[in-house]
């Protein structure tokens, strides 16, 4: 009886434990969108850049752009102050692309931007 006891103890705890110890994550804020620039690299091959200027939130984060389009990506790491360059990947005038970073295991939330070949970058509607 006392072992019955002490097993119902012992699963009560566990339980109780492994709701009261699994939190909920709260994601880490978007990259930031006003920080964000884009440079083409070359025009005629659909070659472009994404650079990120000092965001110290994003410090030492891995930064990872996906072309909705493509379905291809880069990942580029940040910097101490948060700035980070990417390596020229495809992209065509209006594609969108999805920018989320990563910093100490957590993940950010996405932010969306569409591409301009000629003038700055929008947010996706």
């Amino acid at each position: 009886m006392l072992l019955r006891t002490v097993v119902r103890a012992l699963l009560a705890g566990a339980v109780l434990c492994g709701v009261g110890c699994n939190t909920p994550q709260i994601p880490l804020p978007p990259p930031c969108f006003e920080c964000l620039s884009s440079q083409v690299v070359d025009r005629t091959a659909g070659l472009v850049s994404l650079q990120g200027r000092s965001t110290p939130d994003m410090g030492g984060a891995t930064v990872q752009v996906l072309n909705r389009r493509t379905g291809h990506g880069v990942i580029a790491p940040a910097q101490a102050d948060g700035s980070f360059a990417t390596r020229s990947f495809e992209a065509r005038e209006g594609d969108s692309l999805v920018v989320d970073y990563t910093l100490g295991g957590e993940p950010s939330g996405p932010l969306c931007v569409l591409l301009a070949y000629d003038g700055p970058l929008r947010r996706c509607p």
